[in-house]
């Protein structure tokens, strides 16, 4: 054989022509492309309705979702302004209570500029010694310190006492 003969092909054959379908044939064949259509349309609309479910779900988490932050904006927002009030409040309550302390030691400063000596000064001093600001925002409580601290022989010194006692209630 020559080298010729093994690299050459047959001829290749034209290919079969195909064999008609009966009647019969082609009804179930019509049959069977209609029920897979009809399977294929139903699983689409299936899926579109899960689709339109998960979409419905999502907005549902979605509005939920926005329901709560917009809740929780408003509580923060009503807590800040109850805060804010608060605040205002214990200013006012810190500066009526530093207006107390500076009118008082004004007044005590005062009587004692018109005191003469030393000696007067050092016994008008020992009265104030042991007074805080807790007895000076409780005019009760200074009223009767003062009363204990002061001789009652000494009616010049109970006078002015009072005097001071009468100045820090107003």
């Amino acid at each position: 054989m020559s080298e010729e003969e093994i690299f050459k092909k047959p001829s290749a054959k034209a290919p079969k022509k195909k064999k008609p379908l009966s009647e019969a044939q082609l009804a179930a064949l019509a049959k069977g492309r209609a029920r897979m259509a009809e399977k294929r349309a139903k699983e689409k609309e299936e899926l579109s309705k899960q689709k339109k479910k998960v979409a419905k779900n999502d907005a549902k988490v979605v509005k939920e979702t926005a329901t709560k932050q917009k809740k929780a904006r408003q509580q923060k927002k009503k807590f800040l302004h109850n805060q804010e009030k608060e605040d205002a409040v214990r200013r006012k309550i810190q500066e009526n209570r530093n207006k107390k302390i500076e009118e008082f030691e004004n007044l005590k400063y005062s009587f004692m500029s018109r005191l003469d000596n030393e000696g007067d000064i050092v016994k008008f001093n020992s009265y104030f010694d042991d007074i805080d600001e807790s007895m000076i925002l409780q005019p009760d409580r200074l009223h009767k310190h003062l009363l204990s601290k002061v001789p009652s022989t000494n009616s010049t010194n109970i006078t002015n006492e009072e005097n001071i006692e009468l100045s820090v209630e107003e």
